[in-house]
């Protein structure tokens, strides 16, 4: 996926979050490969099937997010603090988990872990 295609769908997923229009993120097979994502706000994406190898999630939030079958080998998950990625209640059901840098995750409540 092209970089502003990204960034309007993240934006649109935030107006949609705020509840000010924008729709939730349908990244559903999205090739994000090394994308930066850190800091991003995507509470509820739908990320099934996506390729996020080696993207940084760093301090990213994906409360409740669909990931299953994601790729994230080579993910970088932990944040520069202890607040890590928020990844409470995420759907992880057939991610390979290793390699994943988790240091200060926040893996609450996840599913198929």
């Amino acid at each position: 996926m092209k970089d502003s295609a990204l960034k309007a769908t993240l934006q649109a997923h935030y107006l949609w979050l705020c509840g000010r229009g924008g729709q939730q993120a349908d990244l559903a097979g999205a090739d994000l490969r090394g994308a930066d994502l850190q800091d991003a706000e995507l509470e509820k994406p739908d990320l099934a099937w996506s390729n996020l190898k080696e993207a940084n999630l760093g301090r990213a939030n994906l409360k409740d997010a669909n990931l299953s079958g994601a790729r994230l080998d080579g993910a970088y998950l932990r944040g520069a603090d202890l607040q890590g990625a928020n990844l409470q209640g995420a759907n992880l059901c057939g991610v390979d988990l290793s390699g994943v840098k988790l240091e200060g995750a926040d893996l609450r409540g996840t599913e198929n872990l």
